[in-house]
Parts: C-alpha cells; sequence; structure tokens
C-alpha cells in the first residue's frame, strides 16, 4: 500500500520519517553542498541554506525557517505535513543515526584532579 493513501500517520511513521538523514536527502534532489562550518554544509546557490551534520537540521537564513526532515519538505516541496511524511517515507534516502562523541584522548591529569579555590589559596573559606 502507498503511504498517501493512508488516512492518518501514526507516531512510529513521523519518527521514521524524521530520521531521514536530511544531508543525504538534499544531494539525492539535487542540492550541491559544500562545506559551511565545522558542523555545517552550505547548498550552493540556496540563500544562505545550511544543513547540520550532527542534528540532522537545517536553517534557511533567507527566510528564516529551520527544523528537520518533515520541516525541510514542507518549506521547499510546498507539501502538508502528512504528504512532506509520506514523500520521505517513499524516499530511499538512509536513515539518520548519530554519532557519538569520542574524545581524541583522555582529559589530562589537571582536569581530573581537585584544585584549590581562589579563596581557599588566598586562606579565606
Amino acid at each position: 500500500m502507498i503511504i498517501r493513501e493512508l488516512k492518518s500517520l501514526n507516531q512510529l511513521q513521523i519518527s521514521q520519517a524524521n530520521k531521514i538523514t536530511l544531508i543525504e536527502f538534499a544531494k539525492s534532489h539535487g542540492y550541491i553542498l559544500e562545506n559551511g562550518g565545522r558542523c555545517a554544509l552550505h547548498a550552493k546557490h540556496s540563500g544562505g541554506l545550511y544543513f547540520f551534520k550532527d542534528s540532522n537540521k537545517y536553517y534557511h537564513f533567507s527566510t528564516d525557517t529551520h527544523g528537520g526532515p518533515i520541516d525541510f519538505v514542507m518549506q521547499f516541496w510546498n507539501m502538508n505535513f502528512k504528504e512532506a511524511v509520506a514523500f520521505l517515507l517513499e524516499s530511499e534516502t538512509p536513515r539518520f543515526t548519530p554519532l557519538p562523541i569520542l574524545l581524541k584522548q583522555p582529559a589530562s591529569s589537571f582536569f581530573q584532579t581537585r584544585h584549590p579555590t581562589i579563596g581557599e589559596s588566598l586562606g579565606i573559606s
């Protein structure tokens, strides 16, 4: 059954649609992305459209709009909520999986030990 024929959407479908990897979705629909900073990709010729790698969100400076995959499709494909969810679920785009934050090296011993406060150092406690 095609999802667009459904009368209503459930939370699982909405959650799955929001897990579509927004960057991959944008690339597969013709957006040319370039490095836009440490955590973002900028869509060329887009009026300030940025995609954020770590949060699976977008921000469009020209229209001051932002959000996740469903919001993106609603804004740029001019669809309502139900149509946007169906469109995303029918796409072949991979799902977003947040990456764990890995430290390049363990915290130094300075940060692992307690140091006296300024007051303690001056004898004021």
